[in-house]
């Protein structure tokens, strides 16, 4: 891993420990990761969930490395999905996991993603987020999508999805364009959210300044 944000998440606490440990449960692959602080997540009213992040530099030898702690993170937290600045990444890095099962052949790694094609069909659907804890709303998402990506090496790819994985993709890069998805709520939802949104935020900002 570069030596200097290996020494800015030591800062914030990271470890380097194994997957298992962490997970408290045996993993298919043993292999040192990066091991997160007890509260690792970056939620609503926190700035850096809404900063575009950097686009990542080829080449990298610590990107599976990064993923696989998100990955840690994103399962014992019990979402589907991660985005890197919800725990203080600032590059353009996601995982994704529909299944929910570590190891699985459904996650997803993305790398400086840009979606090249939405579906004019599109779905309402109830969408949470590890970030707004406790708060979901409905939400109109394309059905289908497509995505250009680049691997751990650096090479790209194309990534088509459709149904839950298309939203998760959605949702994921919107992380990383720093919106969130209560940002294009119906007014309906958008009124129903609004006191409890602004109780997170406060929340937030006093838990930053301890």
């Amino acid at each position: 891993m570069d030596e200097d944000k290996k020494e800015k998440l030591e800062k914030k606490g990271w470890k380097v420990g194994s997957a298992s440990d962490f997970l408290g449960k045996p993993t298919k692959e043993e292999e040192d990761v990066y091991i997160p602080p007890e509260s690792p997540l970056t939620y609503y009213g926190d700035k850096h969930l809404r900063k575009r992040l950097d686009d990542v530099v080829f080449p990298r030898d610590d990107l599976r490395a990064i993923a696989m702690s998100m990955f840690l993170v994103m399962h014992k937290s019990g979402g589907v999905g991660l985005a890197a600045n919800q725990v203080g990444i600032n590059e353009r890095i996601a995982v994704i996991d529909t299944e929910h099962e570590p190891n699985n052949k459904s996650q997803i790694i993305l790398i400086n993603p840009t979606i090249t094609h939405l579906s004019e069909d599109t779905e309402e659907m109830v969408e949470g987020c590890l970030s707004i804890p406790g708060l979901s709303a409905k939400r109109t998402r394309s059905l289908k999508v497509e995505v250009e990506n680049y691997t751990l090496t650096g090479e790209k790819e194309i990534i088509k999805a459709e149904g839950f994985e298309a939203r998760a993709l959605q949702h994921e890069i919107d992380h990383l364009n720093g919106e969130l998805f209560v940002d294009k709520l119906s007014t309906f939802e958008h009124n129903r959210m609004s006191i409890k949104l602004k109780r997170l935020a406060r929340q937030t900002k006093k838990r930053i300044k301890k």
